[in-house]
């Protein structure tokens, strides 16, 4: 199941309590919360907004590299399975290596 997660999200929100309790009844502290937000499953409104400050990101390299490979390993289960498979894999060529 994919859902569709607006481009530009902010993190900015107002929650009533009912939302927040299912939002923590996740328990996961390591997911993208955009994902987290749209699979909790309460309907959401958008506005838009105007981003008042014009400076650059704060972010270094190293922070956002690290949040790209978080995202990828929460919400890509194909990713999760061709590390599975290779590792069996190696696994199996390993024993045949020393077998030989």
């Amino acid at each position: 199941m994919w859902w569709s997660i607006p481009r530009n999200v902010v993190t900015a929100r107002l929650m009533r309590r009912d939302y927040v309790r299912a939002l923590l009844r996740h328990r996961d502290r390591e997911f993208f919360i955009a994902y987290l937000w749209a699979i909790t499953g309460f309907r959401q409104m958008a506005l838009p907004i105007d981003k008042l400050a014009l400076s650059p990101t704060t972010y270094s390299l190293r922070r956002r590299i690290g949040m790209a490979v978080k995202h990828i390993t929460t919400t890509w289960t194909k990713l999760l399975y061709f590390f599975l498979y290779s590792g069996l894999a190696i696994c199996l060529l390993s024993v045949q290596v020393s077998a030989f």
